[in-house]
């Protein structure tokens, strides 16, 4: 006995997706439902030219033939959730003459297209056959040769759980060996590549968001997140300390995502900075202009990258004065350039012109301008508290108005 169910999905759908892209969907169904503990098999048959995905003891109900129809959606755990992709794997199978054969529990699935006369286009239809005695689910994809296979592989280590020398993070791994360098992976799915990345990331789905290809991690979460796999690692690796120390693009945002950093990495990281520099255990690690503002201040210092302190000062518990040094730092650099643009702005023009307005008024014109704009109390200019004052720069405004305002 079987059914056929017609999908609304035109064989031209996705037609940008190639091959990979399809079995990347089939493979990421199959991981997540690996996490759900049906195991995972991938077997390839190169007589055949056969690709195998499975998971164990589970199936996919029939509903799940319906667009916007999934079991993932809201879990951030699981990489999938658009509730489209084996769907749209099969379309792009078969438009690209890879047969494709579903056993699901104990339904045999026979995707094919065929002309509709409801839509008058060819649609994706799934013929359902009961006929098996099985308790797995699996995809068998055919006209898959051997040379595609090696690309596949390549692109998803998950295959055969090949990923070389890895480092455990929180998020992922760091992939170590050089062939994976700058490659982006989700749960050993390729996303995207990066030559300005030193190591290869396979990281863990709850920590990436991605598009509906799953292409693309935006740039600066990306930063975030191979700099929060450097500071999360299980031990202080050699590879890692260095990249930390060169400020490479792995490890950029490591002051951003400070609060992430592993207490025992830290310490690590820190007793192995002062040994290579040989630094006195009072020495405080900053950057050049932090530091200058720190010696006045009695301290003893050592110039290195943002993101080095960051890690120093969170180790000795001298995060507070690292802080206050730099917002001293900030308010000094904020109030120069605010000067400077005040020096050559219409506001000190202004100013400059109401002095000079009181010395030619008569005695009664002064007396008058002074009941309307003069505050007796600091003998300042009320237009310009009132007025001119909103036009400064805001770190400016108290300390002009208190301290500069006869130097106009």
């Amino acid at each position: 006995m079987s059914e056929v169910y017609e999908l609304s999905l035109s064989k031209n759908y996705v037609s940008s997706w190639t091959i990979s892209d399809a079995i990347r969907e089939i493979l990421q169904n199959a991981i997540d439902s690996e996490k759900d503990g049906h195991k995972m098999y991938v077997n390839y048959d190169v007589e055949n030219e056969e690709l195998l995905i499975g998971n164990k003891h589970t199936y996919i109900d029939k509903s799940t033939l319906i667009l916007g129809i999934g079991d993932k959606t809201n879990n951030n755990k699981m990489i999938g959730g658009n509730a489209e992709g084996y769907k749209l794997a099969l379309v792009v199978l078969l438009r690209n003459n890879h047969n494709v054969v579903i056993s699901n529990s104990e339904y045999l699935w026979e995707p094919y297209f065929e002309y509709s006369d409801t839509f008058n286009t060819e649609l994706l239809k799934v013929k359902s056959t009961k006929c098996l005695d099985n308790n797995n689910l699996e995809f068998k994809i055919n006209n898959i040769s051997s040379l595609v296979f090696e690309d596949l592989k390549n692109d998803f280590p998950c295959i055969e759980n090949d990923f070389g020398k890895v480092i455990n993070t929180v998020n992922g791994q760091i992939l170590l060996d050089m062939k994976f360098k700058g490659k982006m992976f989700v749960e050993g799915l390729y996303v995207q590549s990066d030559d300005n990345f030193q190591f290869g990331y396979n990281f863990n789905a709850c920590e990436v968001k991605l598009d509906r290809d799953r292409k693309a991690i935006n740039y600066y979460d990306l930063k975030k997140l191979t700099a929060k796999a450097a500071i999360t690692v299980e031990e202080c690796n050699d590879e890692i300390y260095k990249q930390i120390v060169r400020s490479s693009t792995d490890t950029s945002k490591i002051a951003d995502i400070i609060d992430f950093l592993d207490d025992d990495f830290a310490k690590e990281f820190t007793a192995k900075f002062y040994e290579e520099n040989k630094l006195d255990d009072d020495v405080m690690v900053a950057t050049s202009g932090v530091g200058k503002l720190l010696e006045k201040e009695g301290y003893k210092t050592f110039e290195s990258n943002e993101n080095v302190s960051a890690i120093v000062a969170k180790a000795k518990d001298k995060e507070d004065i690292l802080d206050e040094a730099k917002d001293k730092m900030r308010k000094q650099s904020n109030e120069s350039s605010a000067w400077s643009e005040f020096e050559d702005s219409n506001t000190r023009r202004i100013l400059r012109l109401l002095y000079k307005i009181q010395n030619k008024l008569s005695k009664s014109e002064h007396d008058e301008l002074y009941d309307i704009a003069i505050d007796v109390s600091d003998y300042s200019f009320k237009y310009i508290q009132e007025v001119v004052k909103d036009s400064l720069p805001e770190c400016l405004e108290d300390k002009y108005i208190n301290e500069r305002l006869e130097e106009c």
